[in-house]
């Protein structure tokens, strides 16, 4: 017995390039090795409604005797039928509209327009529905998340759980040894603790730990990316060069202290001799790299 697997974003590429083709969910199936049904149920719950520009309203089939009344919320005009509502369109607000306008394709399998022929040049059908690999990757991520947030405990168990959290916070004791305090009784971790104070149950507040209030956020600092540069200058390029080319080559850098620091070092190293010209740079910026430049230029000989 093979153990359960979730379905993979290349899974979904598969489906996504069957549902294009106007394949079977049984043929999609053999190709992704699950089971049709498995396929039908991923198609429906993750495709992605798109919208209708100039969506057509067509002309309802139950106009002459629908019987509807209140569909608006406060109704205009309670005591007559929506049809005769010269204030609002019915077939904004009914959803037997709705579903007699809507595409066969959409309200049975295969739940999408991918193999439609019109979904390239206009269909005004309003609910028009696409599944796309990459953003059901995204919402089947979404879901899993979802259904973990929260805590694996009966309402009974966290209720409790809070009374004594507060007892333990009123006598002063930190998470830890609230845990610890009440290990028989409360039987959960300092984590637990923590959450349940952030999520605020039973009344608890983050304002009633005395050293968590007292912490500062924390700064994350993005690190800086690798500077890209074109193939001719590249490392590649320069081996490339010919000996007496990479002999006489001069090396240009940029030396950087600390990250709060503004100013810079600009070097050139002159490979022939050895010697190193370095330039303070006012700012770490392309205009000062380029005023540094002309700079030596103007009083180096030519």
């Amino acid at each position: 017995m093979t153990a359960y697997k979730r379905l993979t974003l290349y899974d979904r590429k598969k489906i996504e390039e069957g549902l294009d083709a106007g394949l079977s969910f049984r043929a999609i199936a053999e190709a992704t090795g699950k089971s049709p049904s498995t396929i039908s149920r991923e198609v429906k719950e993750n495709r992605s409604a798109r919208p209708t520009k100039r969506a057509q309203k067509v002309r309802c089939r139950e106009l002459g005797h629908c019987a509807q009344r209140g569909l608006c919320e406060p109704c205009p005009h309670p005591q007559s039928v929506c049809a005769e509502c010269k204030r609002v369109d019915c077939r904004d607000v009914c959803a037997i509209y709705a579903l007699q306008a809507s595409c066969p394709k959409v309200i049975a399998s295969p739940w999408v327009c991918n193999s439609c022929p019109k979904r390239r040049y206009g269909c005004k059908r309003p609910g028009r529905m696409l599944y796309l690999a990459a953003s059901a990757d995204t919402k089947a991520a979404e879901m899993r998340s979802e259904s973990r947030r929260g805590f694996d405990m009966s309402q009974d168990r966290i209720v409790a759980a809070s009374m004594y959290i507060n007892d333990g916070l009123r006598r002063g004791l930190s998470p830890y040894e609230i845990s610890v305090a009440y290990a028989g009784k409360l039987d959960v971790s300092e984590s637990t603790v923590y959450r349940l104070v952030d999520a605020g149950v039973g009344g608890l507040a983050n304002i009633q730990l005395q050293r968590k209030v007292a912490f500062k956020p924390r700064v994350h600092i993005r690190p800086k990316s690798t500077t890209k540069h074109a193939k001719q200058r590249s490392y590649d390029a320069f081996c490339a060069l010919s000996e007496d080319r990479k002999a006489t080559a001069t090396e240009m850098d940029c030396m950087e202290g600390r990250k709060r620091d503004k100013q810079a070092i600009h070097t050139l190293f002159q490979r022939t001799t050895h010697f190193q010209i370095p330039t303070l740079l006012a700012e770490q910026t392309d205009e000062c790299v380029n005023k540094a430049l002309r700079y030596l230029k103007s009083i180096c000989p030519p």
